[in-house]
């Protein structure tokens, strides 16, 4: 990663580079967090959007551009499991 202007980050990936506004990763990386929260507060409440959720999440575990966001989407996924297996015991 390098930094060329305040608020957005370089990333190099093999051959090619990718210019990323530093703030938009956040807010995504907080909406994961924000979900992930929501889900586990709710449970099996959660069940009906799930796999609308999943739809969303599975693509960001491979997110190459930032490790909060993969990190989200993993923690998030493992939220989702949690609340499909008390759905269905």
């Amino acid at each position: 990663y390098r930094t060329d202007r305040e608020g957005w980050s370089v990333v190099s990936i093999g051959d090619k580079s990718v210019a990323i506004n530093k703030s938009k990763l956040e807010e995504k990386s907080t909406a994961l967090n924000m979900i992930y929260c929501l889900s586990h507060d709710l449970g099996e409440a959660f069940f009906p959007w799930v796999k609308q959720t999943a739809k969303i999440v599975v693509p960001l575990l491979n997110f190459h551009y930032s490790d909060s966001v993969r990190d989200g989407a993993f923690c998030m996924l493992s939220s989702l499991i949690t609340c499909v297996r008390i759905h269905c015991d």
